[in-house]
């Protein structure tokens, strides 16, 4: 009873043989449970009264979306039946459980409904917006390759060759994921790469022959340059020598001393301070000269002059 029925039998001083219920709220009746002559108890729900001025929506983000998501973030919904239309709203509350059949967490996003447009039971899509990320390095959604081994992307090494390089890839926002590791701003990522995907199998084999191709481009037999010189120290357990050589004309190298790596195959204990050799060459930089052949010259012959 209201505290104004209960003063009027206060005043009246004469029981009521009805009792007029008013409910707290206005809105629309969507379930009546109760008619004339009904017997009813404390816990019987007469009716459910709906303030549909605003609605929830329900909403279900994968579990790889899972950490994105938080309460207070804006939202946009849209209906499939009223096409162009947009209703902004923000998300209300995130449910602290994953659905174990579908593998998604669901989210309640709470939408202003003046014109009663949205309807109980309507089916809406919605897009959440997380916090921006300032200088973040993307892909496009058709560039990433999704596989049961993980992420990869196709990257473009010049000269026809491509190789599918694993990523690490973090917020998906519209057509574009984040890529939190595995790519560089300058690498060239292949953005149709998922003529890949029709099959698993389709997919293995076509990155197999990218690497079969990539591996024959890098497999090309090293360059050799040939010089000559004389041994000034040989150091036999890290396998190095110190030649002081003749120019070197290929490699763009005057006559200078160096200090050489040598192939193991190489017998150094034969080879002394003082010996003249012949000397073939690998490596484009220094740091990567390794000598592959040594032929010492016969002293009975006459040394090359300086």
């Amino acid at each position: 009873m209201s505290q104004s029925q209960i003063d009027v039998l206060k005043k009246t001083k004469k029981p009521m043989k009805r009792i007029k219920v008013y409910a707290e709220k206005s809105g629309i009746i969507s379930n009546l449970n109760i008619r004339e002559g009904t017997f009813i108890k404390p816990d019987t729900d007469i009716m459910t009264i709906e303030d549909l001025s605003h609605i929830w929506v329900i909403a279900e983000v994968f579990e790889r979306q899972a950490a994105w998501v938080k309460e207070g973030q804006g939202a946009i919904a849209s209906l499939s039946y009223i096409p162009g239309k947009k209703w902004q709203g923000k998300v209300d509350y995130v449910y602290p459980e994953l659905d174990a059949k579908t593998r998604t967490l669901r989210v309640r996003l709470t939408f202003p409904n003046p014109d009663l447009t949205f309807k109980p039971k309507m089916y809406a899509n919605v897009k959440i917006f997380s916090k921006t990320i300032k200088a973040a390095l993307s892909i496009p959604r058709e560039a990433l390759i999704r596989t049961g081994d993980g992420d990869r992307v196709i990257v473009f090494l010049g000269d026809g060759r491509f190789k599918a390089v694993p990523v690490n890839v973090g917020i998906e926002s519209g057509d574009y994921y984040q890529v939190l590791s595995g790519l560089t701003k300058k690498d060239t990522v292949v953005t149709s790469a998922q003529f890949l995907i029709d099959s698993e199998s389709n997919l293995r084999a076509g990155m197999s022959r990218m690497e079969e191709a990539d591996n024959k481009k890098t497999n090309v037999a090293p360059q050799e340059f040939v010089g000559m010189g004389l041994v000034q120290s040989v150091n036999e357990s890290n396998r190095m020598i110190t030649i002081k050589h003749q120019p070197i004309p290929e490699l763009g190298m005057g006559k200078m001393s160096m200090e050489l790596a040598v192939e193991q195959s190489i017998d150094l204990s034969s080879i002394k301070a003082g010996d003249e050799i012949h000397f073939v060459l690998t490596g484009s930089t220094e740091k990567d000269f390794k000598i592959i052949k040594i032929h010492v010259v016969d002293k009975a012959k006459p040394k090359p002059k300086d």
